[in-house]
């Protein structure tokens, strides 16, 4: 619950931050997939198990000075460990984990050229995580299990996020097409191992 009320409170904090900068501070969308997996943190070989999925949400770019801005976002996204053809053992199990993540990101960015038309800009920081729900299904079944637990044992996720992406004007707006890695560092529950998640995303957005 700490954690759900964490990101409510960091949302009302944007909102009110918008609301009284609007003339400086830039908002959008952005959509787009996500390549997932569990694996000990550390691991970064154990990329087998690869879950595929939706992600996407809102974002706000916040002038700090200069080149360097803060970037807050509030996601949808759904980590989790596929499961391989032929796998028969509960170690193989595939599981999905749906989260509200809120990223709390700096941005540095830098012209490609002097027109300053293009732009390529680089993130990093925290994350927090509210786990939604999560499922299991059991390596040779087709069937997708809920997994029973009540709202004090689902396990927020914590972790870092890095990437970098490109924004390009398009009359009014300015696209963005972004590259990030997140790297939990929470164990999560109902793993047989000292699992956490770790994705790849790739997005496109738009910005006000």
């Amino acid at each position: 619950m700490k954690t759900k009320h964490l990101i409510i409170a960091t949302v009302a904090s944007i909102v009110l931050i918008s609301s009284s900068a609007t003339a400086q501070i830039s908002v959008g969308t952005r959509q787009g997939i996500t390549f997932s997996t569990l694996s000990e943190i550390g691991d970064i070989y154990g990329n087998d198990h690869i879950s595929t999925s939706y992600t996407g949400g809102v974002f706000a770019v916040i002038p700090v000075k200069g080149a360097f801005s803060f970037a807050p976002e509030v996601n949808y996204i759904r980590k989790g460990r596929g499961t391989e053809p032929g796998a028969s053992n509960f170690d193989d199990a595939s599981t999905h984990f749906n989260y509200l993540q809120v990223p709390m990101m700096a941005r540095y960015k830098s012209a490609l050229s002097n027109s300053d038309k293009y732009l390529i800009y680089f993130n990093a920081g925290p994350y927090a995580a509210l786990l939604l729900k999560s499922k299991t299904k059991a390596a040779g079944s087709s069937e997708w299990i809920d997994d029973n637990y009540d709202s004090s044992e689902k396990d927020p996720d914590f972790g870092i996020v890095v990437g970098a992406g490109i924004m390009v004007p398009v009359s009014k707006v300015k696209l963005q097409f972004d590259l990030r890695y997140d790297m939990g560092l929470s164990k999560l529950n109902n793993q047989p191992q000292d699992y956490k998640t770790k994705a790849v995303s790739l997005a496109a957005g738009i910005m006000f």
